[in-house]
């Protein structure tokens, strides 16, 4: 469903749900306005996935190509939570990034593993044969032994995205608790939606890592694409700074 409203519909907004997505469109709005530099390297990440993504027609490799369509919507949704303020919740998403990229690399590199995959709601011995070889250490291991340093960057915020949302840790709880004092004493409020803080940077700063991380598998697993299109090139940009 695609439909475009220039002025929200009659009873938006009057109720806590539409309240609420309007105020993280806000938030979007405030993190455009104020943090043009980190906005545009997501755009530009985007549009990367983008080019890659509008240029896969009869790829040598379709079925993994698919994983590449859902690393990006991932992407997309991750970069939409962190310029709200959902934190929490787009590290979640940016966990699915990297685990449609690991899955994509593994089929590449296993395409007799596909149908093994397909075959997971067969029945129980399907089901814990999946679960057996798909594990993300199994993919991780498999990244290593052929592209070393991508898969010491994949460990970093595989881990980063899980302490910080992808599970309920830590890290994840205290980056939007705010300790204030009230009439009867000290309070502990835990905030839906984040403003700009060191929490928010670095949330901004994982969902362009991931990303560029993202295209750097998918160059693996489509070189000749990304030479034609001048991606290898870019990639090469889109790391600057990260």
């Amino acid at each position: 469903m695609n439909v475009n409203l220039r002025q929200p519909p009659s009873g938006w907004g009057d109720d806590s749900l539409s309240e609420f997505i309007d105020k993280t469109r806000n938030n979007v709005f405030a993190s455009f306005e104020r943090l043009r530099p980190q906005y545009k390297r997501l755009a530009d990440i985007d549009s990367a996935f983008r080019v890659i993504g509008q240029n896969l027609d009869n790829p040598p490799d379709w079925f993994t190509a698919l994983f590449l369509f859902r690393a990006h919507s991932s992407y997309l949704g991750g970069a939409h939570l962190a310029l709200a303020g959902q934190l929490p919740e787009a590290y979640m998403l940016l966990r699915g990034c990297l685990e449609n990229g690991l899955y994509a690399f593994y089929f590449h590199r296993n395409p007799d593993s596909r149908d093994r995959w397909l075959r997971r709601h067969e029945g129980n011995s399907a089901k814990k044969t999946v679960q057996s070889e798909f594990q993300i250490r199994a993919l991780l291991r498999l990244l290593d032994r052929h592209e070393g340093k991508v898969a010491v960057v994949a460990r970093d915020l595989y881990e980063r995205t899980i302490d910080f949302g992808g599970h309920p840790n830590e890290r994840a709880l205290t980056q939007v608790l705010k300790l204030s004092k009230s009439d009867d004493g000290r309070r502990l409020d835990l905030n839906y939606l984040t403003g700009h803080t060191e929490a928010m940077d670095l949330c901004l700063k994982t969902t362009m890592q991931v990303g560029v991380w993202a295209l750097m598998v998918f160059d693996r697993v489509f070189p000749e694409r990304f030479a034609l299109l001048g991606l290898s090139d870019s990639l090469k940009h889109l790391q600057e700074g990260l």
